[in-house]
Formats: C-alpha cells, sequence, structure tokens
C-alpha cells in the first residue's frame, strides 16, 4: 500500500484556527477510544476548551472556540457526515481514509496532516492450534488461506492488498465485522483474521497469535471535507 497523499503540503490549518475561520467550522471526532483521545489531546494543544469533551462526560457536542464547533460520533457516523457536508474536518486513522477511498475513488474525504499518534499494523492473526509454517511467507498465505472463511474488519484494503500479491480470496467466505474479530474463529468457523493491531494481545488472550504484517498505518489524520479545503484555500 502506498504512503496517502495529503490535500496540501503548504496547507496551514494552524494559521486558519489562530486567525479564526471565516464562517462556523464544524468538526467531529470518534466518540470514544484511542482516537476520541488524541484528538482532544491535539485540539487541547491549540488552546481550545476541549474539557466538557472529555471521557468523564456524557456532553457530544460544545463550541470549543469561536465559531468552532467539535461533534463525538461514531466513526462510520463521522464518514457521513463528512461525505454528506454537515461536518468540514475529523480525525480519522489512516486505515479509514484508504477503506473510504477503496471503496469510493470519488470520495471527497481529503487528508490533510499526518498527526503523529495512534500507529498501528494490519496483521493476519491464525488460531495458535493451527500448523502454519513459520516464519510466514506470501506463498504460505497462499496455501493457508485457499478457500476458507476469512474475517476482517477492512475488506477493501484486505483484498486489495491480496490482489497485489496475486493470492486468491474467495469473496462469498469473506466476513465483515465492524469490530470483535477474535470471536469469528468460533462464531464463522474462520481460519483466519485480519485486524488492526497495536500490540497483539487481545489475539492471544483468545486463542490467535498475530503471525503476518499486511500494512502499516501511519496513525491519524487531520482530514476534511474536498469542499471546504477548496473554500479555505480560495477565501470563497
Amino acid at each position: 500500500m502506498k504512503q496517502l497523499e495529503l490535500y496540501d503540503r503548504n496547507f496551514d490549518f494552524l494559521a486558519l484556527q489562530k486567525d479564526g475561520p471565516r464562517r462556523p467550522l464544524r468538526i467531529a471526532i470518534q466518540s470514544r477510544g484511542e482516537m476520541s483521545t488524541g484528538a482532544i489531546d491535539y485540539f487541547s494543544s491549540l488552546g481550545w476548551d476541549m474539557r466538557c469533551l472529555d471521557a468523564e462526560t456524557r456532553v457530544l457536542a460544545a463550541e470549543v472556540k469561536s465559531k468552532v464547533t467539535v461533534f463525538k460520533l461514531r466513526q462510520p457516523e463521522i464518514v457521513s457526515a463528512l461525505k454528506n457536508g454537515a461536518i468540514d474536518m475529523t480525525i480519522l486513522g489512516a486505515d479509514v481514509i484508504w477503506e473510504d477511498r477503496l471503496s469510493d475513488p470519488s470520495t471527497p474525504l481529503v487528508p490533510v496532516q499526518n498527526l503523529g499518534f495512534g500507529s498501528c499494523t494490519f496483521r493476519l492473526g491464525f488460531p495458535l492450534d493451527l500448523n502454519v509454517d513459520i516464519p510466514m511467507t506470501w506463498d504460505a498465505i497462499r496455501t493457508t488461506l485457499r478457500d476458507c472463511t476469512i474475517a476482517t474488519s477492512l475488506p477493501n484494503i484486505f483484498l486489495k492488498i491480496m490482489e497485489e500479491n496475486e493470492i486468491p480470496i474467495n469473496k462469498e467466505r469473506l466476513i465483515t465485522m465492524d469490530g470483535s474479530l477474535e470471536v469469528a474463529t468460533n462464531l464463522y468457523g474462520a481460519r483466519a483474521i485480519a485486524d488492526r493491531v497495536s500490540t497483539g494481545n487481545t489475539m492471544f488472550a483468545n486463542g490467535l497469535r498475530p503471525e503476518f504484517t499486511l500494512a502499516y498505518f501511519p496513525g491519524a489524520f487531520l482530514a476534511a471535507r474536498q469542499g471546504f479545503l477548496n473554500t479555505v484555500k480560495y477565501g470563497m
């Protein structure tokens, strides 16, 4: 997987927030998890008052700076809200941006800046009792995954990587799950899962081992809607 191309390397979000937006700015962050905490810390570092949106409160929307409102949403809702113009900017993982881009090549979701937190790997995990070649190679993956059930949270990225490495996948046996992929081996009889991994502890705790790295995701990105960026860039 190639690196994400930024919208404009000269785009200065810090200058935008310092001078103040020309019109009300609507930003969404994830409602919980590492991306939520990282986003709150990032915007707090800009001097925005994010205290009412921290993990200890139930507040889901707040004006954190003059003309700037931040909303806490679930990840799928963030992508949908940005695409339909309800929000202007967000913070999302590189994996989410790539998955959206592969499913919708004309997506208005554009990465602006890598924020340097929340990096992870996309790895294949196998049951501990499954006999696989160690260390695993692409040839071994081709043999192990032949005509079997696989669960993943990022189906488009997974299929793209398999295609690039000439590994045939039976799409009818590819199961997409939003979370808790570790149960797929028992629930669906999956031979493998392909999921985001930070430490691998959750896989090990559920009888799986993260065995092969498919991709590296370089953390969270400040992202925006294409139309909003054009408005800012050209002063419209």
